[in-house]
């Protein structure tokens, strides 16, 4: 799959599910081609709720610069978000970023399927592998804690929309 193809499918289905989104936008050393966010009033942690899903493209991905790239978005997110109460008073954020490539070695698929959810106060930190050959994507499913089992709910549901085609 071209990755043009990939983005505008990813950026469509965002947008079609209550996501605004934006294209291309330039942080240090990387392009977020695509970011969805969303903000509502989530009664189940009764809180305003932000979510976003920044997505990338990269050549040959290893677990630091996917690391140093989930922490990019955290901060991009923790500075873009239009409800700014501090996060345990009613601003909760959850980064979904997402790592586009045509090709994945063992270890960063391991790595993505055995990454913890980093969770923040009233937020959650999440990152996504998604391969642009087939769209199969690699992320931690089964987050241990029960608070990171709360917030998996919405990056099951953000999942489904990456990689559906």
């Amino acid at each position: 799959m071209a990755s043009k193809e990939f983005f505008d499918g990813i950026a469509s289905r965002l947008s079609d599910n209550g996501f605004a989104v934006s294209r291309n936008i330039e942080l240090v050393q990387c392009t977020l081609r695509v970011v969805g966010k969303s903000t509502d009033f989530e009664v189940r942690y009764l809180n305003i709720l932000s979510n976003y899903v920044l997505v990338t493209e990269m050549g040959n991905v290893d677990v630091g610069g996917a690391e140093d790239f989930s922490g990019k978005c955290w901060r991009y997110a923790l500075e873009d978000r239009r409800f700014r109460l501090p996060r345990p008073l009613g601003g909760g954020l959850i980064t979904v970023a997402v790592i586009a490539s045509h090709d994945f070695n063992e270890e960063i698929k391991e790595w993505a399927r055995s990454r913890p959810l980093q969770l923040h106060l009233a937020g959650a930190e999440s990152i996504m592998l998604v391969s642009l050959n087939n769209q199969e994507t690699f992320f931690r499913k089964e987050p241990p804690l029960v608070l990171g089992r709360a917030f998996n709910r919405d990056i099951g549901k953000i999942a489904k929309l990456i990689a559906t085609r």
